[in-house]
């Protein structure tokens, strides 16, 4: 039976992201085994499912641990084995604009579905795969802009005579799409510290191509003119 604690606990929050305290509304544990074709135990863990809600923002989550090798319901020893979180813990937050309904035309549709896959990546720590999309979306930025004018180099002297970047952004969008092209070609396993590095840029780049136009044409319009002398 599911039981009310009120217990605070530290836990991810997905819409602070990052480790909050949390308090727990419900709590149940749920014991059970696997076994053999010949009903042997292998092995008996204990699930505790705990219904959390952020302290600090007031997000709610539900969060799974599992102990393993229990021998009865009481209270497990230790840290648990595995723990899961429902939705999935993310490592990055979206940008608002992204799913903002007022942006989501301007996004071409096979540009936001790699975007969706960068950050399914991220949320599955699954790097090497996030940073080779990142270089994927920068060429689909491009291609989409300027069109198909060769390698990656020509591409982004193109991008920049076309003013889309400066040259300072292009010394550093070289960077980056090199180190996708090692993730994807070289075994490349970015750390979490360079990889928020690479989507800072991705997610700048989107958004000077595709948001800010659109967002600084708001702003005119509710600008006031000068007043004529």
């Amino acid at each position: 039976m599911a039981r009310v604690t009120g217990k605070i606990v530290k836990s991810h929050c997905n819409q602070c992201v990052g480790i909050r305290d949390h308090t727990v509304l419900l709590s149940r544990d749920v014991m059970d085994d696997s076994r053999d074709e010949k009903g042997r135990l292998i092995i008996s863990f204990i699930d505790r499912y705990d219904f959390l809600t952020c302290c600090g923002c007031g997000h709610y989550s539900l969060r799974q641990s599992t102990w393993l090798d229990v021998t009865s319901r009481k209270k497990p020893k230790g840290d648990p084995a595995f723990v899961k979180h429902y939705p999935p813990a993310v490592s990055r937050r979206r940008p608002d604009w992204l799913d903002a309904a007022e942006y989501y035309e301007a996004i071409p549709d096979d540009l936001r579905d790699i975007l969706d896959e960068i950050y399914s990546a991220l949320h599955s720590h699954l790097t090497r795969l996030a940073a080779s999309g990142i270089r994927t979306a920068i060429d689909m930025i491009m291609v989409e802009k300027i069109s198909d004018v060769g390698d990656f180099g020509k591409k982004l002297s193109e991008f920049e005579r076309m003013e889309y970047i400066s040259k300072k952004q292009h010394e550093v969008l070289s960077i980056v799409i090199n180190a996708g092209s090692a993730s994807a070609h070289r075994g490349f396993n970015p750390s979490s510290e360079v990889l928020s590095m690479l989507m800072d840029v991705l997610e700048g780049i989107v958004a000077s191509v595709y948001i800010h136009p659109i967002q600084a044409e708001m702003v005119k319009k509710k600008t006031p003119l000068r007043a004529k002398k």
